[in-house]
């Protein structure tokens, strides 16, 4: 998508290291589009991210949240609480307890 006219914001995603940087030109309109096909399981990233852009940088001791490795952890943790996995605790005595009943994982 190309757009250089007035209204048209650009969004720009600059990996470090000396890896290219790619520029997507977007309307507003195509803006909202792209938000509304967000998954749910999107939005309060997506949230977080546009009031940087608006409110300024995000703090840069949260950038490691939005590196492509930790979004994809993000993402395998989200199936998995989708599909019942996992466990809940309802106080630090109950995680605690549940961790001592657990037996060490043999070193290699």
């Amino acid at each position: 998508m190309a757009c250089t006219g007035p209204g048209a914001i650009v969004l720009s995603l600059a990996e470090r290291a000396g890896r290219r940087v790619r520029i997507w030109f977007v309307t507003k309109a195509e803006l909202h589009k792209l938000v509304d096909e967000l998954p749910e399981t999107a939005v309060e990233g997506a949230g977080v991210l546009l009031r940087g852009i608006i409110k300024g940088p995000v703090d840069p001791d949260q950038a490691w949240f939005w590196t492509p490795e930790w979004q994809s952890g993000e993402r395998e943790a989200d199936a998995e609480i989708a599909e019942g996995a996992g466990a809940v605790f309802h106080s630090t005595d109950e995680f605690i307890a549940h961790l001592e009943s657990v037996p060490p994982a043999e070193s290699d």
